[in-house]
């Protein structure tokens, strides 16, 4: 997970658990826009240096490349990305969250989500 400090990107390591979490639910944000835009979204990702299934994405920079392929369409696939995330982890994490900090971008919401619970 990406986040900024001093204005630089930096990857977070996470544990395996909210890594694979993460990963399933771009995975299926993806999926649900259907398999042929899919394929297109990620070869564009790919030729942009941007790969889905490695271990320390950057998730700055997919939203930010994703952006510049789909426009506001990032968005739509990270609110998507959230609601996954929020099915896979443990219910104990989630009621860490305070609701109210979680109206904000679905890449800021998906980091506190990521944040929360200490097992990072």
């Amino acid at each position: 997970m990406s986040f900024f400090r001093g204005g630089t990107a930096m990857t977070k390591d996470y544990s395996p658990e909210k890594k694979a979490a993460l990963l399933k639910a771009i995975d299926n944000a993806l999926t649900g826009m259907g398999e042929p835009v899919k394929k297109t979204v990620m070869w564009h990702l790919n030729d942009q240096g941007v790969y889905i299934g490695c271990n320390n994405i950057d998730v700055l920079r997919l939203y930010s490349t994703l952006e510049q392929l789909i426009g506001s369409g990032a968005d739509v696939v990270f609110n998507e990305v959230y609601s996954e995330l929020e099915k896979q982890l443990t219910p104990d994490i989630l009621t860490r969250l305070d609701s109210e900090s979680c109206h904000d971008c679905p890449l800021t919401r998906i980091e506190k989500l990521l944040n929360a619970g200490g097992n990072n």
